[in-house]
């Protein structure tokens, strides 16, 4: 099965706006994140948010008209497509020690664990849960666990 790479997250900037709206999507296309970084209040996109719920992927488009509309604002927005790959955890996890090939092989489910094969599913709860875990590491002192045991324990499923 190809590696599925369509979690989407989409940003929307204006000069108008000075700075960005983010917004993403979990695999079933609903509206998971929201992140207002502009200088439009909270509660002001709350309220404009929170009539127009549940919000699946073609929202950005109805988004796009109603600032039009509404503000004046002309949105432009950026389609983000996140990286499923071994490189993207590689990369994003902050311990670059152990061994990098057995945490591959888990990854892509070359070599599954007692488990079972990591899903795309798993994959994305890695990259939800991982910010969780690093800061709850942090600030407990303790020292994160190379990915393959990540992986290989699936801590991934702990909740932080």
């Amino acid at each position: 099965m190809t590696e599925r790479k369509d979690l989407i997250t989409y940003i929307g900037t204006a000069p108008q706006l000075d700075g960005s709206l983010t917004w993403c999507y979990d695999l079933g296309g609903v509206l998971r994140v929201f992140e207002n970084n502009t200088n439009i209040s909270d509660g002001e996109l709350i309220k404009f948010i929170a009539t127009r719920l549940p919000m699946k992927e073609d929202w950005h488009s109805y988004l796009m008209h109603r600032f039009r509309e509404e503000k004046g604002i002309t949105l432009h927005i950026d389609r983000i497509e996140v990286d499923l790959s071994f490189e993207s955890i590689w990369n994003f996890y902050d311990k670059k020690q152990g061994n990098k090939k057995r945490a591959e092989e888990i990854w892509t489910g070359t070599k599954p664990t007692n488990s079972g094969k990591m899903t795309e599913a798993d994959k994305v709860k890695t990259f939800k849960m991982l910010p969780r875990m690093k800061f709850q590491y942090k600030i407990t002192n303790k020292e994160m666990p190379y990915l393959e045991t990540f992986l290989s324990q699936r801590r991934f499923e702990n909740e932080f």
